[in-house]
């Protein structure tokens, strides 16, 4: 085997019910040069199972097992473990895009002042149904901007970054517990070119468990801290359009966004699904219900001259 151009960092606890279809897209990309780093962090489902029975039909996957240390301490291990400069994060819970890889190698290899390379998402449900595309900002003064108010427009699950310029910020910081990426982002700014590409190259997960459902409170506050200090460090106001500036959202608040963009970008039985989860929350919320009605409405009324013309051909 070639000596690999790309080390794969990938954390994995408890992610049994996603890990299958993550690592068939990592191990299936059109780039094939590179190692796979999957660290489990004292899972106590099936997830070393997993990930082991697959290593042993791809020597390209490496298995390192470590008690359960948390995310910031498995990342920066994987900095020790990864032998390559160019480092792809990746998510137990995603899948990803068969070209991700070969873009993003391209396009650090053509701008080597890119320190960080993100890209675009496709959100979906736990059963890994579309919910909607986000559009994130792809040049460096937006991406500050929304860095600013606290916003992670470089998703951290499909990031890929130079390990010399992550070493020479000083890793991941353990005082940046479930906002470690907008604390790592901020810092390689100050290094470096920080872009999106503009694919969607990751289908991105959303479901109860994930970090940003469980530990919101403290992802807001810490986020509001790190970017708040690093505003006053550039003699920068702070951001009034700031994360945590916008009101909470509980299960319904979610449900009904997740409905509004699917429905807005064509996704209807999406938007159903989500209106549902909303009434369920709250049965009585006219929101919920106007949203519900909204969302069959479009479902049925759906069948534009470019749908139709594609069935004809």
């Amino acid at each position: 085997m070639n000596k690999p151009l790309i080390s794969i960092l990938l954390p994995i606890y408890n992610a049994e019910a996603f890990l299958e279809k993550t690592l068939s897209s990592l191990t299936s990309q059109t780039f094939t040069n590179f190692e796979l780093i999957a660290i489990n962090d004292g899972s106590t489902d099936g997830s070393l199972k997993i990930v082991e029975e697959i290593a042993k039909t791809d020597p390209r996957i490496f298995i390192y097992n470590q008690p359960n240390s948390g995310l910031i301490e498995t990342l920066n291990r994987g900095l020790k473990l990864a032998n390559c400069e160019l480092i792809a994060r990746a998510d137990a819970d995603d899948i990803y895009h068969p070209e991700r890889l070969e873009l993003q190698y391209r396009r650090m290899n053509e701008r080597p002042e890119i320190v960080l390379l993100g890209a675009r998402t496709v959100k979906i449900d736990s059963k890994g149904r579309t919910l909607y595309q986000e559009f994130q900002p792809t040049i460096k003064s937006d991406i500050l901007d929304d860095l600013a108010g606290g916003f992670g427009v470089i998703p951290h699950p499909v990031a890929m970054y130079r390990k010399s310029a992550v070493i020479q910020a000083g890793g991941y910081s353990p005082e940046a517990k479930y906002c470690e990426d907008v604390d790592l982002w901020i810092r390689l700014s100050e290094i470096g070119e920080i872009p999106n590409l503009d694919e969607h190259l990751v289908y991105y997960r959303v479901h109860s468990e994930s970090i940003c459902s469980v530990h919101w409170k403290d992802q807001r506050e810490n986020i509001k801290k790190i970017a708040t200090k690093w505003q006053k460090s550039r003699n920068k106001e702070v951001s009034e359009n700031s994360i945590w500036n916008r009101p909470p959202q509980n299960a319904v608040d979610l449900a009904l966004f997740r409905a509004n963009q699917a429905s807005k970008q064509g996704h209807h039985q999406s938007a159903i699904r989500q209106s549902l989860i909303a009434l369920k929350h709250s049965p009585f919320q006219p929101s919920s219900i106007r949203t519900l009605i909204r969302s069959i409405i479009n479902a049925i009324s759906f069948q534009s001259p470019a749908v139709k013309t594609e069935k004809k051909r």
